[in-house]
């Protein structure tokens, strides 16, 4: 009878600390569909204080890694995801840590590091959950890398891989824009320094950036207007004063115009439009 009835608390005791597992996770779940990423990173340290070998654990270790980038400290939400990725192989949460870290470093910018990350989670989970994802954002992290043919390259195999991929318009808009970006002429540094040199604003214009360009033309004119009004007037503070304002306006423009050109050469507008594309969640 003893016997029974503490075998009964045992189980009673388990069926508690079972629950008291779920209905933390579950907060913490629902705090992350509200976006209380501290909320739920509060959450989640509790049950690994309370549950360090829980059943739990590794997802919670998931999990945080999403809330601390969704809150906005990215390092922690690597350490974390790591740490998963190490302790869990060929678990889901595992599996799922690994393509994350991918995403944050295609999402931070860091996209040589992205391109590795997919790479290893391709070699690792060949036939993982997230297989045709990481196929799609090595696309990504090739083009922002401008290695425009091995972009291609990647978005053969996707299709290879994948003929009727969920993603297959998504690269097909992409290929649109690196074949854009292959065709599109460079600007030169010379034509560009020497024409505003003698056009203040001429290298915005020659770059496409007209409105800046008028900008920069508007600005140097009333510049040199006000310094020969001030020498009229003998305002000699206005000619000083606009003299040096009209001067650092005209270096600006010299020094844009190679900036201007060097930025239109390295495909600015073609990075940010790729950029434009990614999407944010992961």
């Amino acid at each position: 009878m003893k016997r029974t009835a503490a075998t009964a608390l045992l189980l009673l005791c388990c069926s508690f600390l079972e629950a008291g597992e779920i209905e933390i996770m579950e907060l913490a779940g629902m705090s992350m569909r509200n976006g209380e990423y501290y909320q739920a990173i509060t959450e989640l340290k509790r049950y690994q204080v309370l549950y360090p070998a829980g059943r739990f654990y590794g997802k919670s270790l998931l999990l945080m890694g999403k809330a601390y980038f969704h809150g906005g400290n990215a390092a922690v939400a690597r350490e974390r995801l790591a740490v998963c990725m190490t302790e869990y192989p060929g678990s889901p949460e595992g599996e799922e840590s690994l393509y994350s870290l991918g995403r944050i470093s295609l999402m931070t910018g860091n996209v040589k590091s992205a391109f590795f990350e997919f790479l290893e989670y391709s070699k690792n989970y060949p036939r993982g959950r997230f297989g045709e994802k990481a196929g799609r954002d090595m696309c990504y992290a090739a083009a922002l890398s401008m290695d425009l043919a091995n972009a291609e390259r990647e978005m053969k195999n996707y299709h290879d891989l994948y003929p009727s991929g969920i993603h297959a318009e998504e690269l097909r808009r992409l290929g649109d824009m690196i074949s854009a970006e292959k065709q599109r002429g460079r600007k030169s540094a010379l034509v560009s320094v020497l024409g505003s040199l003698v056009l203040p604003g001429f290298g915005h214009f020659y770059t496409g950036k007209h409105f800046l360009g008028f900008v920069t033309l508007a600005t140097n004119a009333a510049c040199g207007y006000l310094i020969y009004n001030g020498y009229r007037n003998k305002n000699y503070y206005q000619l000083v004063f606009f003299s040096l304002a009209g001067a650092t306006f005209y270096q600006y423009s010299v020094y844009s115009a190679v900036k201007n050109v060097d930025e239109y050469n390295n495909g600015a507008d073609f990075l940010k439009s790729v950029k434009l594309s990614i999407g944010t969640s992961f």
